[in-house]
């Protein structure tokens, strides 16, 4: 049998066993939650600004938790026209901001709404303002309106109806199947008017610019006192998204969404749930942790890498002879950080102890595994990163219990990716994967110079990992599923010196994801890429989304720093080009460690070209074939050739 048949066989075997493991965790979907039921009245209620968690939790029933009111930047308004759609997008995707000078207290021009929902459509919205007054009111329900001391508050969006604009009213008939209430007031109105036994409210703070999360609490017959609450769109408990509030109303109603037309897409909302058994107290520090992320991201990582830098440079310095040790202890520390900061996720600390615990402990792991595996450096990161791999894939099938309070996480406070491993992560994994696999096989004398048993490793722990941070119940991200297989790929010919490999390691690949698609489907994940992609309604749709993530991709480099960077990396990868033999000679003897770097860049390339974040998969790619170069050159002797540790003997 030949050796590309021979790979092919053991790429589908693999595949079939890990797609087969997906059904297992589907019909569960980690929720604990209580599904809803008809009501005939829905209130929403829009309290003050400063309305705090607690004052909601002392109320003494429903669901508490918090809201996240926009992606990305906080235009109120915008807020409130995305609970009138059930579907949202970050507001620089809009060709134009939201101009209120058409809304008239409730009672907008015709041509003002038709310039609301042109606005929507040239942005790729997925829904239309306005669907959720209409379809209560095409169900036979009234819509009104008590907008407190200013008639033009913008939080009237919420029953903005595209389809038959029109001004609603003041309150609801008796002759009408039920009745929407958007309500301006404060906290003693919530105190002083409970939930009647059909009644369904929905309170939430003000949006204001510059916070992302504001307290929320759904209260009605599903919803009993002393809960938290969900939705499949955030799968967190104690957290839920802007466009979840149509969806629950709706569902509570028991009344589907209106569709634009056809082959509109659904909107993306999910109705909330109550969680049984976790009490509102278990979730009242979320907000606080997931503020602190973006911060934390400067003041902690930030400055552990400076104190680092300046430690490795003073080692080099007064030791020269222990170049090569800080060079190979950097690149393992480079492969352990996204797993010692998932274990600080967990225990969330104060700044300052957060600060210590990375500062402190990712040399010091570092150290011990170069101690431990005898200057064997290549094993050394092999184990370190299959650590960190290893953490991450366990949170992904724990249901991303840790990966979002992570400083290198997909940062819900951002509002657009809650769980699964996110963009950050996903370029970590990208990269990983085919390193830790060749680091590994570096370390053995069978293996490290590549061959057929390099090929079906580097193959076999990509199809895995594609399957476990690409599938929607578990990493939930549908670009690991083509660039993770891309860089094992990569790995694969290069370490075999056969492009034919290649192709036979593309079509297997294409095979995996088509399995992955296919088990989304029928067991119903719900993935945002479900959602968006699968969901689309027509293939038209489909190339707007497309056309849309690309133009997002070709943004992340207008920065000043990413355009910066970029220039940098276009004049290392000059640079490295130009030193290419003096380079290779490190990897002398040691060709799966080049085959992974190399799979690493494959990875990294892919993910420039079809994420939304290229600039940022551009960088972390850079980050760790700069690692890969610094474990193969401490690994080599000055003449290049592997020193007797690192040949595995």
């Amino acid at each position: 049998m030949k050796p590309a048949v021979r790979v092919l066989i053991t790429v589908l075997a693999v595949i079939g066993a890990a797609v087969a493991a997906v059904p297992a965790i589907a019909a569960d979907d980690g929720s604990g939650a209580v599904q809803g039921r008809t009501v005939d009245r829905v209130r929403i209620v829009v309290l003050p600004a400063d309305t705090t968690f607690s004052q909601l939790e002392e109320l003494g029933y429903g669901s508490v938790g918090y809201l996240g009111v926009s992606q990305h930047t906080v235009d109120p308004a915008q807020s409130f026209l995305d609970m009138s759609q059930g579907s949202r997008i970050r507001p620089s995707a809009y060709a134009e901001p939201l101009d209120l000078a058409g809304y008239r207290g409730g009672d907008p021009a015709p041509e003002w709404v038709a310039g609301i929902v042109e606005r929507a459509d040239k942005a790729g919205l997925a829904g239309r303002p306005g669907t959720l007054a209409a379809s209560l009111r095409r169900a036979g329900w009234d819509v009104a309106f008590t907008p407190g001391e200013n008639p033009d508050d913008p939080a009237g969006l919420i029953t903005l109806d595209s389809y038959e604009p029109g001004k609603p009213g003041a309150g609801c008939s008796e002759q009408a199947a039920g009745c929407l209430i958007v309500q301006v007031a404060g906290i003693d109105t919530l105190a002083a008017e409970p939930p009647a036994s059909d009644e369904l409210v929905i309170a939430f703070a003000r949006p204001v610019e510059g916070r992302r999360i504001a307290p929320l609490l759904v209260a009605g017959p599903e919803h009993p006192p002393a809960t938290t609450l969900r939705s499949a769109s955030t799968r967190m408990d104690g957290l839920v998204i802007s466009s979840d509030i149509p969806a629950t109303a709706l569902a509570g109603a028991g009344v589907e969404p209106v569709a634009a037309k056809p082959d509109a897409a659904k909107p993306e909302g999910q109705p909330v749930t109550a969680v049984v058994g976790k009490q509102p107290a278990a979730v009242r520090g979320l907000a606080d942790r997931l503020d602190e992320i973006e911060d934390r991201r400067i003041t902690v990582l930030g400055t552990a890498f400076a104190i680092w830098l300046v430690a490795g440079l003073a080692v080099c310095v007064m030791r020269p002879g222990k170049r090569r040790h800080v060079a190979a202890l950097a690149a393992t520390g480079i492969a352990l950080l996204p797993g010692i900061l998932l274990l600080t996720a967990a225990i969330r600390p104060l700044p300052g102890v957060e600060f210590l615990l990375v500062t402190v402990a990712v040399p010091l792991v570092a150290w011990l595994l170069a101690k431990s595996c005898r200057g064997r450096f290549s094993l050394a990161f092999a184990i370190a990163a299959a650590m960190t791999i290893g953490l991450l894939a366990a949170d992904m099938i724990a249901g991303s219990k840790l990966t979002p309070f992570s400083l290198l996480g997909p940062n819900p406070a951002y509002g657009a990716r809650f769980y699964g491993i996110g963009n950050e992560l996903e370029a970590v994994v990208g990269c990983l994967v085919p390193l830790a696999a060749g680091a590994a096989l570096a370390s053995h004398p069978a293996t490290r110079r590549g061959g057929a048993a390099a090929v079906a490793t580097f193959l076999a722990v990509g199809v895995v990992a594609a399957v476990v941070f690409a599938a929607s119940r578990w990493g939930a991200d549908v670009g690991a599923a083509m660039i993770i297989p891309a860089g094992s790929a990569v790995a694969a010919a290069v370490a075999i010196h056969n492009r034919k490999v290649l192709l036979v390691a593309v079509v297997a690949m294409i095979i995996g994801l088509a399995a992955l698609v296919a088990s989304d489907l029928a067991f119903d994940g719900n993935s945002h890429f479900e959602r968006t992609v699968l969901d689309a309604g027509s293939p038209g749709r489909l190339f707007e989304i497309l056309g849309r993530r690309l133009g997002m991709t070709a943004e992340s480099f207008a920065t000043p720093i990413n355009l910066a960077l970029l220039i940098s990396l276009v004049g290392a990868g000059g640079y490295a080009w130009y030193r290419r033999v003096a380079i290779r000679r490190w990897f002398a003897g040691r060709r799966a460690l080049f085959a992974g770097m190399i799979g690493a860049v494959g990875a990294s390339v892919v993910g420039t070209i079809v994420n939304d974040s290229g600039a940022l998969f551009l960088i972390f790619g850079a980050v760790y074939v700069g690692a890969a170069l610094a474990l193969a050159w401490a690994g080599a002797d000055n003449s290049g050739t592997p020193e007797r540790g690192e040949e595995g003997q």
